[in-house]
């Protein structure tokens, strides 16, 4: 049996992110610091965040 191959998904949240386990674990990672009082942890994994998402968007506009 052949199974017919399933189609990406290329519209909504899911345009900017593969898979919600993604978001889901730098959400946790974020506020289990901000609970345990880490600003220096707590802002690096904002800056790292921010940093994949700009080079996801520059890598979709062809700029790199």
């Amino acid at each position: 049996m052949y199974k017919k191959p399933k189609e990406i998904v290329k519209s909504g949240v899911y345009k900017y992110l593969k898979h919600p386990l993604y978001i889901g674990l730098v959400l946790n990672w974020i506020s289990i610091n901000i609970f345990i009082g880490n600003v220096v942890v707590t802002s690096m994994t904002i800056v790292t965040a921010l940093f994949l998402i700009n080079i996801r968007i520059k890598k979709k506009k062809n700029i790199y």
